[in-house]
């Protein structure tokens, strides 16, 4: 990519306050996003196959997928439109002990979204493993209370499944809510890490 569009792009990408390896890069009008190339695998994990796309050293696209990958593809191509993908090529970045990784991390992670989404997405960053937070706990945590469906909906566009982590958000009852890939995968991962964090005897 060349020219002022692509200048104007990387200057969205930057650093978040508190997570140094997270590049956050808010989705504006008429104006490329910075990534032009994404190395795009399928990776075995625990709780099944997931289409992996990495880019400039950073992770920027994870969705669990069955043997049809072109609804994960639709959407990360929505996600990075114009980005080339390279197939096969394995991420060689860390997807974290939870997905089966048993390399060091966390990767650097890649984040497009509203801005909105972006406050979410970070938010959620901040909800330890092993522990669940309501909608509207996450809403009053950007300082936006009456934003819980907002919130929601910025919850499930999510594009890096597991690494941020979208499954620990539940309704305010405590029942576990939605999760695009089904009830059942979010109480596994729930479970996953909760049993992590048991101590060993």
């Amino acid at each position: 990519m060349n020219g002022n569009d692509s200048t104007d792009a990387a200057r969205e990408s930057c650093a978040a306050p508190g997570f140094p390896q997270l590049r956050l890069e808010a989705v504006r009008a008429g104006v490329r996003p910075s990534v032009d190339r994404i190395a795009l695998a399928r990776v075995a994990t625990p709780f099944g196959d997931c289409l992996v796309g990495s880019a400039g050293g950073a992770l920027c696209f994870l969705e669990f997928v069955g043997r049809d990958e072109r609804p994960a593809v639709n959407r990360l191509t929505a996600i990075w439109p114009g980005a080339h993908l390279q197939p096969g090529a394995k991420p060689g970045l860390p997807l974290g002990p939870l997905l089966g990784d048993a390399a060091p991390g966390p990767a650097p992670l890649h984040l497009r979204g509203t801005p909105f989404q972006l406050r979410v997405w970070a938010a959620l960053l901040g909800i330890p493993a092993g522990t669940r937070s309501a909608y509207q706990e996450v809403a009053a945590r950007i300082g936006a209370p009456r934003a819980a469906r907002a919130v929601a909906g910025a919850v499930a566009a999510n594009h890096l499944a597991v690494l941020v982590p979208c499954h620990r958000v539940v309704r305010a009852d405590g029942s576990p809510g939605g999760y695009r890939w089904g009830r059942s995968l979010k109480l596994a991962l729930l479970a996953a890490e909760q049993a992590a964090l048991a101590p060993q005897v």
